[in-house]
């Protein structure tokens, strides 16, 4: 079991996607070394709303973005814990 250091570190997630001209949101990876927090950035992202996409020469273009999203696991022991959290709400 890999343990988080309790109240010290974040999670962290890179989330790389394209907003289409058609302003939906396309391509979704996530680089991490947690599947629970890849699981999380993954669900988060399914539901993103973009109400404007990326415009080129008065055109609506596609665009590729990478963000980064810190989990803030400080109440957590384990990734475990936060994994069976995030299910339960589910």
């Amino acid at each position: 079991m890999k343990l988080v250091k309790k109240k010290n570190l974040p999670g962290k997630a890179y989330v790389q996607f394209v907003i289409k001209e058609t302003e939906e949101v396309k391509k979704v990876k996530v680089r991490t070394r947690n599947k629970y927090l890849e699981k999380e950035a993954i669900r988060l992202f399914a539901d993103l709303k973009i109400k404007q996409p990326a415009i080129i020469n008065s055109k609506n273009v596609s665009l590729k973005h990478t963000i980064p999203i810190t989990f803030n696991l400080s109440e957590f022991d384990s990734y475990e814990e936060f994994g069976r959290k995030l299910k339960s709400k589910n």
